[in-house]
């Protein structure tokens, strides 16, 4: 059983598809990294998953679906977003997300 399941992972921002079909399966044990070019999804798929973004298609973590589930109860899925640009310092917010995953 896969940690992590995505099928069908789609995310609109109005009439721009910026993720389309996306599947993937992540084993308890295992890492993922989401690697493409600007404007390829990353954002847009950790969006999703993380409960910021609405989405079409299935998402599961742990066997429990994430779909409506808001981010405060994401069921300790270890996920984060850490945008860069702004950067991270050991005081900032983004800095003590990082290090809680």
């Amino acid at each position: 059983m896969s940690m992590l399941s995505i099928s069908g992972l789609r995310v609109r921002y109005g009439t721009t598809v910026a993720v389309d079909g996306l599947d993937l399966a992540m084993a308890s044990s295992g890492a993922l990294a989401l690697l493409g070019a600007n404007g390829a999804g990353k954002s847009s798929t950790l969006k999703a998953v993380s409960g910021l973004v609405p989405y079409e298609g299935e998402a599961v973590f742990d066997g429990v679906s994430l779909r409506g589930m808001p981010p405060s109860a994401s069921p300790g899925s270890g996920s984060s977003t850490c945008p860069r640009g702004g950067g991270c310092s050991a005081t900032s917010p983004c800095w003590r997300t990082c290090r809680s995953a």
